[in-house]
């Protein structure tokens, strides 16, 4: 394993191991849940034990929404804690396999691609979206390839082409909301990184590692993407400008200062 492949793997594995149920948010949503099914069992049951018409039956439900409410935080405090360790044991590893997918099939077919004096300095497994070439809204499975001139996106599906983005063409990162999992109540997922190309937005990427990804353009300011309002997110924006910052460039083609996005 190389120092580059190490340095992935330590932040694979560190991002991992932060993924796990946002609990308080949960608690909240499941609480809200059970204490409404609470109050319409109540309802029903006065309006077919009791006779009550539907508006005596409204305020009488009234009268058990206090320990309905107790009730249903104390069962979803017992609900979140059971679905926290499941998060951790069960949906860690299906959450890293698909920031983590296989190797693609064609694997090796890049140096056919390659220009004359073109070099491969590092890949990555990734996820990616875009729209203009796929016609695609979901994530396709794909692996990231950093050349000495080009950044090229290989997809594993037969159907797809794979692209090449001249480096120069890059002018910007955009850090993004990560995917969602279960209704967003898992939480710790690392941001995506969408490539702002000269001619507009480019592929959204999404991986465990996106360190890695600002690391190979130094010099590309960065962006926080629309909606993105996550405190967690705005601080992995932060953490990735301090990490970028403390790192050594590593050279490429240069970009166009005239284009640079502040």
């Amino acid at each position: 394993m190389t120092s580059n492949d190490s340095t992935i793997f330590d932040e694979e594995t560190r991002r991992s191991n932060e993924v796990r149920l946002a609990f308080g948010r949960a608690v909240m949503y499941s609480t809200v849940v059970l204490t409404l099914l609470y109050e319409l069992l109540v309802i029903v049951v006065l309006q077919r034990q009791f006779g009550f018409s539907l508006l005596k039956s409204l305020v009488g439900s009234l009268l058990f929404l206090p320990q309905g409410l107790f009730g249903s935080f104390l069962i979803s405090l017992a609900l979140c804690g059971l679905l926290a360790v499941m998060v951790r044991m069960v949906l860690r590893p299906v959450v890293t396999l698909w920031y983590h997918p296989s190797r693609p099939q064609n694997e090796g077919m890049l140096e056919f691609r390659l220009g004359a004096g073109e070099t491969i300095r590092q890949e990555l497994p990734i996820r990616w979206r875009w729209l203009d070439h796929t016609g695609r809204r979901g994530w396709s499975i794909g692996t990231l390839a950093l050349t000495n001139r080009r950044l090229w996106i290989l997809p594993q599906r037969w159907d797809q082409e794979p692209h090449a983005i001249d480096l120069s063409e890059v002018v910007a990162l955009e850090i993004g909301q990560p995917p969602r999992f279960l209704g967003g109540l898992v939480e710790g997922l690392p941001p995506t990184v969408t490539l702002v190309l000269k001619q507009g937005e480019g592929p959204t990427l999404a991986t465990l590692a996106p360190q890695t990804i600002v690391s190979w353009f130094p010099d590309r300011p960065l962006r926080r993407g629309f909606f993105v309002d996550d405190k967690r997110v705005l601080e992995t924006i932060d953490e990735l400008a301090a990490n970028r910052s403390r790192e050594r460039p590593r050279p490429h083609a240069p970009a166009d200062q005239n284009l640079r996005i502040l």
